[in-house]
């Protein structure tokens, strides 16, 4: 497709347009703007496991293996080196704190002394525990004033003996309850510190005045928030208590003011999480397995033996959502692979799809492939794209850049 025929394309549908827009645009500043500063899909996998000493693991290979299952791997492999790190440590700080306490019942200290035992032999991990409970009979120390104590589960390879808890192994334990021995969330940190300070040269500009002037709404699958940075726009948030936009922000944007209608005006949503949320980040699998049932609960209502789009019998679980406007606006699709591991992007697309036929609507959509810079599509992602009403449209990346939104701007 010419310039010229994109950009008509464009303006015939700017009432009723939506755009969904990913990491292409930074990874066109990398391969033609000479950016050093910003990071591939690959890079950022290796940045994390390098910086954590995880090389053992290996290069990501080419084929076999997605990029949220490769993170997944790396998470995973982190969790067990860290698990054994912190099991050895915690059981060392028990073993020092039996053998300063004066006062120890020695029956209390043989149980624990031969829990230790037995725990280095099993060399076993996990990640149960209980809760802190009252008991009196417990070993008890002058320098340890609560009676709440620890009881660590045998398949953590703790000793299973209760002590009088110190205030380190007390912390400790809370970690362990809230799952931060899992480090499901250090990742996410070191993602938010990656991220936090990208920026986007002028070329973008044309791009999103266009769509701020004709009030086009923008999702991005991006976690960094440059697109915003560029137009100085603000987070706001669709629901009063917005604690559960740390997780999903569905009704989290980024505008001048506050909107009403999300698939009606302007503003830039980010579906795959945000810096300002670092949990937010859907990187891995289990991300996107949450994320998946967490729309699916927005997206569906029991409806008899059955279930129903929510968008034709309740409205408002979605009217102030990202997810209204994937399913009330036509998708302009660009700088996103759309691979086999965007697989919650693919369902919407076939639940939209599915909704499309359902209300006899008539929502179209168009995804952009760079003839001179991608790789030749496959013969599985056209089947995919063609059978969900997504027109596949060729064009040189410079057009898409520099060109198109240019002579948008110059014709309206």
């Amino acid at each position: 497709m010419t310039c010229n025929e994109l950009s008509s394309l464009i303006i015939q549908n700017r009432d009723s347009i939506a755009f969904l827009v990913g990491n292409g645009i930074h990874n066109y500043e990398i391969g033609v703007k000479g950016a050093k500063d910003k990071l591939s899909w690959k890079d950022l996998l290796e940045k994390i496991k390098s910086g954590h000493g995880l090389s053992s693991l290996g290069e990501k290979p080419q084929e076999e293996i997605t990029n949220p299952e490769y993170f997944d791997l790396i998470e995973l492999l982190y969790i067990r080196q860290h698990t054994i790190k912190e099991k050895n440590e915690f059981q060392e700080s028990i073993k020092s704190y039996i053998e300063i306490t004066e006062n120890l019942k020695q029956p209390n200290l043989k149980f624990l002394s031969q829990s230790y035992r037995v725990g280095n032999e099993k060399g076993k991990t996990g990640s149960s525990t209980s809760l802190f409970v009252k008991n009196d009979s417990l070993v008890k120390a002058e320098s340890v004033t609560n009676e709440e104590v620890l009881s660590i589960h045998d398949d953590f390879g703790f000793p299973h003996g209760k002590v009088s808890a110190t205030y380190d192994q007390q912390n400790f334990a809370m970690k362990l309850l809230n799952g931060e021995a899992r480090k499901f969330f250090l990742f996410k940190r070191d993602i938010k510190e990656l991220f936090k300070d990208y920026s986007l040269q002028d070329w973008i500009l044309p791009f999103l005045l266009f769509a701020s002037k004709e009030q086009i709404p923008i999702m991005t699958t991006n976690y960094d928030e440059a697109l915003s940075k560029k137009l100085n726009l603000t987070r706001h948030c669709k629901i009063g208590n917005s604690d559960s936009q740390f997780t999903y922000p569905f009704e989290t944007y980024f505008s001048k003011t506050d909107i009403e209608w999300p698939w009606k005006e302007f503003a830039i949503w980010h579906i795959n999480g945000m810096v300002s949320y670092p949990q937010s980040i859907k990187i891995g699998y289990l991300d996107y397995a949450k994320m998946f049932n967490a729309i699916r609960e927005r997206l569906f209502v029991p409806h008899g033996p059955a279930e129903m789009f929510s968008l034709i019998i309740k409205k408002d679980n979605l009217c102030k959502t990202w997810i209204s406007i994937f399913f009330y606006r036509n998708l302009f699709i660009w700088g996103i692979g759309l691979n086999e591991d965007e697989y919650v992007l693919r369902w919407l697309l076939v639940e939209r799809a599915r909704y499309n036929l359902l209300t006899h609507k008539n929502l179209k959509g168009w995804y952009v492939h760079l003839v001179d810079k991608d790789k030749p599509m496959s013969d599985g992602k056209k089947i995919f794209l063609n059978t969900v009403g997504i027109e596949i449209i060729e064009v040189n990346s410079h057009d898409l850049h520099e060109s198109v939104w240019k002579q948008i701007m110059s014709e309206i």
